[in-house]
């Protein structure tokens, strides 16, 4: 598994998502300085289109309903692919020294 050196800033999120096709809505950050974005159609459990939530201060993020709940911190979910596209988004790959 990837290894991760930090999240990436609200900038950066952005011109990933936009090259992914993925919505950002930064509204409550732009005008009111809030910690947290949300990203809009990001693929989740079972390929369902999800919205996540993403901390620009810690950088954790949050998503699904109920049964299909996930977060960053869910180790569970560490080899499925949905996840790491999510953890690729959402922080910086540790280079190898």
């Amino acid at each position: 598994m990837k290894t991760f050196s930090g999240h990436v800033s609200v900038d950066q999120l952005k011109a990933r998502c936009k090259k992914l096709g993925l919505v950002v809505d930064s509204t409550r950050y732009d005008k009111n300085g809030d910690d947290f974005v949300v990203v809009r159609g990001a693929t989740g459990p079972k390929g369902k289109k999800v919205d996540v939530l993403y901390s620009s201060f810690n950088g954790r993020f949050y998503g699904g309903k109920g049964a299909s709940h996930f977060s960053s911190d869910d180790d569970a979910y560490d080899e499925m692919q949905w996840f790491c596209d999510l953890l690729a988004l959402f922080y910086t790959e540790k280079v190898a020294a």
